[in-house]
């Protein structure tokens, strides 16, 4: 198009504020701002859209996300940290309920022991698709009580949940795609 050109550069279909430049530069990137980019460039008469360009991190995982409730990935004594997976070939099984009260079908499992009594912060944020997040206590799969649940307080795509964690109490993680929404996942978490 004829000049002059204006830019909106976005992250997840979410404008990202200042960056109006012709080119995007990022620096210091976190994982936490992995996800889908686009610019729109337009003029007075026209506007266009790019096509999204996947931006991926790679982070040191503790280790693999895993499927089955009774396999799921076990963390103690971690203040912080980062994991990632893929729930492409994820299932729901018999008798999980439905996290954050929306239809999914593609989870993954976390256990997370508090290590002491505070405020602790999970989150999906640099996943590539819309997921639902869910923190449980119980036993075995079919008899979890929800902490807290979230389909998209992280943002476009992204879930976050903060509770109050007791130390020595061992929390259960879901992490599914909403409407069986399948991708790489990210779970972020701060104690």
């Amino acid at each position: 198009g004829q000049a002059p050109l204006a830019y909106q550069w976005s992250r997840n279909g979410v404008a990202l504020a200042g960056q109006t430049g012709a080119s995007l530069s990022l620096t210091n990137f976190q994982s936490s701002e992995a996800g889908s980019y686009q610019v729109t460039v337009g003029n007075a008469v026209v506007s266009v859209t790019s096509r999204a360009a996947n931006l991926e991190v790679t982070v040191t995982t503790v280790a693999a996300l895993r499927d089955n409730f009774a396999e799921r990935l076990v963390i103690t004594n971690q203040l912080r940290g980062v994991v990632t997976g893929s729930n492409a070939n994820a299932t729901s099984e018999s008798g999980e309920p439905t996290h954050a009260k929306k239809r999914g079908g593609k989870s993954l499992w976390v256990s997370w022991k508090a290590p002491a009594s505070g405020v602790a912060t999970f989150n999906t944020i640099g996943s590539n698709f819309d997921t639902l997040l869910a923190v449980y206590t119980g036993t075995g799969l079919t008899n979890l009580f929800e902490v807290v649940s979230d389909e998209d307080k992280g943002g476009f795509y992204a879930s976050e949940v903060s509770f109050n964690a007791v130390e020595g109490i061992e929390y259960l993680i879901a992490i599914d795609g909403f409407a069986g929404a399948s991708g790489n996942v990210v779970l972020n978490w701060n104690f």
